[in-house]
């Protein structure tokens, strides 16, 4: 069994690792919505992943306390 400071630990770096490719998807979306030959669909599905990744580490988070 784990222990929960350690748990927790391990919760944060990967919360912050689906927090970060959730801020590089959408500044793709950002720079590509300049671009109106690209298309968006792709960058926006890369951070709808990021962000429903984020939003279960935190509910497992909350599981813990």
């Amino acid at each position: 069994m784990t222990n929960p400071t350690e748990h927790r630990r391990r919760i944060g770096d990967r919360l912050d690792e689906s927090i970060t490719g959730l801020l590089v998807a959408l500044d793709a979306v950002q720079r590509a919505a300049r671009q109106p030959r690209v298309s968006i669909d792709s960058e926006l599905e890369r951070a709808k992943s990021a962000l429903v990744d984020a939003l279960h580490l935190l509910n497992d988070e909350d599981n813990v306390k």
